[in-house]
């Protein structure tokens, strides 16, 4: 059972496009990757895998739509925390 929200961990919102999550990983993974910088570290290598399965899960359509489905009080307290910040 999933229980982490994974548009906070790739820090993209729900509503972002299947390219701005790609970006977001890309840029994540750079930063935390054991082999750039983020290695040896125990929790740079949690981080990392943690920013996989986000990743695996919200760039594919289906398990995306999925996801939200299952979890959608999540992203609708990003999205009401969002517009309330204008």
């Amino acid at each position: 059972m999933v229980t982490r929200d994974f548009y906070f961990v790739l820090e993209v919102q729900p509503e972002a496009s299947i390219e701005e999550i790609k970006r977001a990983y890309r840029r994540l993974v750079r930063q935390y990757h054991p082999d750039a910088g983020g290695g040896g570290d125990p929790e740079s290598d949690s981080r990392f895998r943690e920013i996989q399965e986000a990743y695996e899960m919200l760039s594919d359509p289906d398990l995306k739509k999925e996801y939200d489905a299952q979890y959608p009080h999540k992203t609708q307290r990003k999205a009401a925390s969002s517009s309330g910040s204008k």
